[in-house]
């Protein structure tokens, strides 16, 4: 397989508060997407990051899914331990708190744990998914009927998620895996992309007009830097051989 990344700071934030990481020899990746006040937010993404990859080596020798699969959700678990002890300890500067989407791709098998809302995508012979549901006010409202997903891409509270790594003493976490076929590409981005590339036809686009996964983020973060940078943009790129 073939991975790549790009992450920026975005035209408006002081501060890179997005976390990434990726190991092409087990297919591991990570996308963290972090929140609070003063340094808060990077301290909780790197706090998850750091607790996903020290599972790293256990994970590669793991021969099934669903021990996989419980191994992910165990290093989760122990990073909104960390994250929130973190931030309820004496004199604490802020509550702190993070997106955390991770998995790995073994084989032609996608496995991955979910909490808040930075995506997941396939694209696949130009066809685009959302593997992910974002665990949001608007994705709320739209499940409620109360909005459409048009409405919910532009709506004043897009940002307001309702779950999150390290706010509270337990997370729930959501779990999946799906099958893969060669040639198929996975784009794992926070919000900072997506909400600033609102077509899903267009990233799909800009993945699949890319000559490689290394040009394929590149131009994604640019367009999502050109159509206003309002927060930091990541983006991890997985292509399957």
């Amino acid at each position: 397989m073939k991975i790549a990344a790009k992450t920026d700071i975005g035209r408006q934030r002081k501060q890179n508060e997005d976390a990434f990481d990726y190991d092409t020899n087990t297919g591991f990746f990570v996308v963290a997407d972090g929140m609070g006040g003063l340094d808060a937010g990077d301290i909780a993404s790197k706090t998850a990051l750091s607790v996903l990859k020290s599972g790293l080596e256990q994970l590669s020798v793991l021969d099934n899914p669903s021990s996989q699969l419980s191994l992910l959700q165990d290093l989760v678990n122990e990073a909104n331990h960390k994250i929130y002890h973190c931030s309820n300890i004496p004199n604490a500067s802020a509550r702190m708190g993070t997106t955390l989407t991770a998995g790995v791709v073994s084989g032609q098998q996608l496995l991955y744990v979910h909490v808040g809302d930075s995506r997941i995508y396939l694209v696949r012979k130009g066809e685009i998914q959302q593997l992910t549901t974002d665990h949001s006010l608007v994705q709320e409202m739209v499940e409620l009927g109360q909005i459409s997903s048009e409405e919910a891409r532009t709506h004043n509270y897009r940002n307001v998620i309702n779950r999150a790594v390290g706010l509270e003493l337990t997370v729930e976490v959501d779990q999946g895996e799906h099958q893969l076929l060669v040639g198929d590409k996975l784009l794992i981005c926070s919000d900072g992309l997506h909400d600033m590339i609102t077509s899903d036809i267009e990233i799909a686009d800009l993945i699949q007009d890319a000559d490689g996964p290394e040009i394929a983020v590149t131009n994604l973060v640019k367009q999502a830097l050109l159509n206003g940078g309002l927060d930091n943009v990541t983006a991890v790129l997985i292509e399957v051989d």
